[in-house]
């Protein structure tokens, strides 16, 4: 699963093992993070650990690492899954933000979900204050459908179909 782009950059995904589970909690209690999520509280690291081993066993969520060409770690990217609808949640690693990775990741992923799996329709909920990620799902054709409440506070949908062929 590699997307090239004319940055030349080429990222690659793996699925999430036992082994990322500090590492994905050291990038969600980022304080850039906490900031742009619904839920800004550190995570506590047993809250965490009982989570990510529920997500590991979760067959309608489908959790990625984000590689580099060098096998380095630089983000994750999450998609619960519900029918023919999906969520995305993403984040980079702190030093790997303002690089350009952010539209990357999004497009490899949703791609690989698209050609992977029946779902039509892609959910990204984003703080109306978080115009990094705001400008990153516009760049590569999310389009805003308005807002929606997220856990008690106001959040912009923003979607992506699945294109159809025309035949």
């Amino acid at each position: 699963m590699d997307l090239d782009s004319t940055t030349s950059l080429v990222l690659k995904l793996r699925f999430v093992n036992t082994e990322d589970c500090k590492r994905i909690w050291e990038w969600a209690n980022d304080p850039t993070i906490r900031s742009v999520s619904f839920s800004s509280e550190p995570i506590p690291w047993e809250n965490h650990c009982r989570w990510f081993s529920a997500k590991l066993l979760d067959p309608n969520c489908l959790f990625f690492i984000v590689l580099t060409p060098g096998n380095i770690p630089i983000g994750q990217i999450r998609y619960e899954v519900n029918g023919k609808e999906a969520v995305v949640s993403v984040s980079l690693a702190p030093d790997q933000r303002g690089k350009g990775y952010g539209s990357h990741v999004i497009q490899l992923a949703s791609q690989n979900l698209f050609s992977s799996t029946s779902v039509e329709l892609i959910h990204a909920y984003i703080k109306p204050d978080n115009l990094s990620s705001i400008r990153a799902f516009a760049r590569v054709g999310f389009s805003d459908s308005g807002f929606v409440e997220v856990r008690g506070s106001l959040a912009l949908d923003y979607t992506m179909r699945r294109k159809v062929d025309k035949q």
